[in-house]
């Protein structure tokens, strides 16, 4: 008979006291440190000796996230949605909250810290977050049963069929890139010199996420080797080395003869301030691209170019889509279908242009030209035609 049935027959008998030997462990969150309630203030627990409060499930379930290996971004952004349920009630057992409490929580996490409306992909996020945390909180049997089971999450939006999501064409990255380089004339510093080419040089060569190109140090990269290979820390902690494209390997060449870096532990993107920081927030990459796609008149952010890196690639390479799928680091060889998907989703809508009515609706003079196919993304712009003075 476990010490376990022999403690409870004796607290039942009246012998001993039914005080819990183990001491909740204490949770704390950004705003607040909470103390666990009394053992005292229940004596008909179910199935457990011992007060759970939301705060305590939720350093549970993060620990047990960081033994499935999850990253330390991912665990954070659960912290925060977790942490605000602990807010909301952080006396009460785990097991006494009540739908409408869980339902309030859920209504809170879904919503803009000002109360505006979110975006269905990011409400679906979220609440695949909270519904996580209740399935894990039932199978530890912290709560006789999942209160969030029969809550509908919202549908994602389907990135092949919605043309509100954001890609950039070739045309529109070349762009960019024209307007990044302008800084090699603008400038003296080498860091700010080629912070901005380098950026979009790394996104557009090697369709990789932002949070892997801000952790990127120029120690990280082999010009020695045959080809030339990049080492990025992916999604997940996954390491991947990619072979590099010569005319990046040629970019981040003619930056090293500049000066830019002076130490392999030098961020390859150099940051904006001469500190050097052991960790960087990936969000320096999202503003250089917003930058660069506002002068260049571009709506455009850094998901935009790695799916203009996969469109390229499966325009110039259509048979290798698993190499893609390697060297984007999809874990999935369905998420790199979504690129060609789409892609084979534009070219059948743009048979459009095919269609003829007879005559043109407009004046000879308005009529289109025939603009040449470029390759890449290098910028190549031709001079606009001028009349010869007489």
């Amino acid at each position: 008979m476990t010490e376990f049935v022999i403690d409870g027959m004796l607290a039942a008998a009246g012998s001993v006291d039914s005080v819990p030997t183990e001491k909740p462990r204490t949770a704390h969150t950004a705003g607040a440190w909470h103390k666990e309630a009394s053992p005292y203030a229940r004596r008909n627990l179910r199935h457990r000796r011992f007060i759970v409060t939301p705060g305590a499930a939720a350093d549970r379930y993060l620990d047990d996230l960081g033994r499935q290996g999850k990253a330390a971004s991912t665990r954070h952004r659960y912290r925060i949605y977790l942490y605000l349920l602990a807010d909301m009630y952080p006396w009460v057992d785990i097991e006494d909250l009540t739908g409408e409490m869980w339902r309030k929580w859920v209504d809170r996490i879904c919503k803009r810290v000002d109360g505006g409306d979110l975006d269905v992909d990011t409400i679906s996020q979220r609440m695949g977050i909270a519904k996580k945390f209740t399935r894990w909180l039932e199978d530890e049997q912290l709560i006789p049963e999942d209160p969030l089971k029969r809550m509908s999450v919202a549908s994602r939006k389907n990135p092949v069929e919605n043309d509100s999501v954001v890609w950039v064409t070739a045309e529109q990255t070349r762009r960019m890139i024209a307007v990044a380089r302008r800084d090699l004339a603008l400038h003296t510093d080498p860091a700010d010199r080629y912070r901005k080419i380098l950026c979009l040089g790394v996104l557009a060569y090697t369709g990789s996420r932002r949070s892997a190109v801000a952790r990127a140090r120029i120690g990280d990269v082999d010009l020695l080797a045959d080809p030339p290979t990049l080492t990025l820390i992916e999604k997940g902690g996954k390491r991947i080395t990619k072979p590099l494209n010569p005319n990046l390997a040629d970019l981040i060449r003619e930056a090293s003869l500049a000066g830019v870096w002076n130490e392999p532990k030098d961020y390859l993107v150099p940051p904006l301030s001469t500190t050097w920081a052991a960790k960087r927030d990936s969000k320096v990459i999202w503003r250089l691209v917003k930058d660069v796609a506002k002068d260049a008149g571009v709506e455009a952010h850094v998901h935009a170019l790695r799916a203009a890196f996969a469109v390229l690639f499966l325009e110039t390479k259509p048979d290798h889509i698993v190499a893609l799928k390697d060297y984007l680091g999809h874990s999935s060889l369905e998420t790199t279908l979504i690129y060609l998907r789409r892609l084979d989703r534009k070219k059948g809508m743009e048979q459009v242009f095919d269609l003829e009515w007879g005559e043109g609706l407009t004046a000879p003079m308005f009529q289109s030209f025939p603009v040449a196919e470029k390759e890449g993304f290098e910028p190549s712009f031709s001079p606009l035609p001028v009349d010869e003075p007489e």
